[in-house]
């Protein structure tokens, strides 16, 4: 396996997908279809300038809809095929409130796993006699 393709790269924490793709519709009050959301997933942190993969995200947007989390619509004007136009709802919004807590408890987690693995791989110093 690849170093870039080890789940150590970090490129695969799909369990923040969710919270990161509810942030992005809630500062979309008309909601956006599933291109537009890829691309404003692209710009977070989590994604490091890369996109999603598509497959993925589509599947999380349809769990999340059937979940009521997120509402959709065809949006059919304009030049072009048809496009779902996804949206947060008000359980949807309470979702990422409580996502927020969720984030904040990963995070204690996550720095006490780092201080853990820094100690494990530190050179052992030796014990000096005194």
């Amino acid at each position: 396996m690849k170093q870039s393709q080890c789940p150590c790269s970090g490129d695969t924490l799909d369990r923040f997908l969710r919270p990161t793709v509810m942030a992005v519709l809630a500062r979309a009050p008309g909601g956006l279809h599933g291109y537009l959301i890829s691309q404003h997933l692209r710009g977070t942190a989590i994604f490091s300038d890369s996109p999603p993969d598509a497959t993925g995200l589509y599947r999380a947007l349809k769990a999340m809809e059937k979940e009521g989390y997120l509402t959709s619509e065809w949006d059919v004007e304009g030049g072009g095929p048809a496009k779902r136009v996804y949206a947060l709802t008000r359980d949807g919004r309470d979702c990422l409130r409580r996502w927020v807590d969720t984030l904040e408890s990963y995070s204690k987690t996550l720095q006490r796993t780092v201080k853990f693995v820094k100690q494990s791989i530190a050179p052992k110093q030796k014990k000096q006699k005194l």
